[in-house]
């Protein structure tokens, strides 16, 4: 009897249905592999916390492990894979958050908020509130922010929380630093290796002391030559997102929040590094 599984716990039901019944996620066709079988094929493994992901971004992250031939299991909302697989999993894991993303509907109504007048500071904390409130935005070629006419009222009050902020000469304005080109691709490399680590555990040590000093100095130099103001915005706005999450007391610290943020920021590098 033809029959079809849950990729994430595993049940077996029978053709017809469609969706699991304890995780409420579509089958698949082909049977899932188990936390048994993941450890016959090597013990060195990695975890991936998808807790935050929607039941479709994991099945998709599934569907191209088992396309591609990697060895997987899940335990939950939690990936196992084996170590050596590492990179082939990050890429197709960036692939998914890619795909994703909150993007503009070109067949929806959309309007324009005129950016040439704020700082680049000040577009980086739009920017990055933007992204976490998970409004679908982007910038235009003129620098501008174009969002869907449907969230103005959302957006708004982003834009006059950022602005209040600006008019109480709270900009965050400091002397800006230049670095030439190799120096910025270093401090690019060494900030993408520090948040490929908090992104997996947020509380590893070394990695907390490495990016909250090399953040304090991204966040002051000049947009690197190649990158437009708004593109650069969006990475300082994620950076200095973080960075006030390790500025917070332990009880209130939100383990999934950082996490997120480490994600987005490794996503935003891995184009430009």
């Amino acid at each position: 009897m033809d029959q079809r599984w849950c990729f994430q716990c595993g049940s077996g039901y029978v053709a017809d249905v469609t969706e699991c019944l304890e995780c409420g996620v579509g089958l698949v066709d082909e049977e899932p592999q188990s936390i048994d079988d993941l450890s016959e094929r090597g013990t060195d493994q990695l975890a991936y916390e998808l807790h935050e992901w929607s039941f479709e971004s994991r099945r998709m992250v599934d569907q191209l492990l088992t396309a591609r031939r990697l060895t997987h299991a899940w335990q939950g909302a939690s990936l196992l894979v084996l170590e050596q697989d590492e990179q082939a999993v990050d890429g197709i894991v960036d692939e998914v958050e890619l795909a994703t993303l909150p993007t503009l509907d070109p067949e929806r109504e959309q309007i324009v908020y005129e950016m040439g007048e704020w700082p680049t500071d000040s577009q980086s904390q739009l920017a990055a509130a933007l992204g976490l409130a998970g409004v679908p935005h982007q910038f235009d070629v003129q620098g501008d922010l174009v969002v869907h006419a449907e969230d103005e009222g959302e957006v708004d009050g982003l834009v006059d929380e950022v602005t209040a902020r600006i008019a109480a000469g709270d900009d965050g304005a400091e002397p800006r630093i230049e670095l030439d080109g190799l120096a910025t691709n270093e401090l690019l490399s060494t900030v993408f290796v520090h948040v490929d680590k908090l992104r997996r555990n947020p509380h590893d040590p070394s990695a907390v002391l490495a990016f909250v000093e090399d953040a304090a100095t991204l966040v002051r130099i000049k947009t690197p030559f190649g990158l437009t103001t708004p593109k650069w915005s969006e990475v300082v706005g994620l950076v200095q997102a973080l960075a006030s999450q390790y500025e917070e007391d332990l009880a209130d610290f939100d383990d999934d929040h950082a996490a997120a943020l480490a994600a987005a920021i490794r996503r935003e590098l891995v184009q430009l590094v």
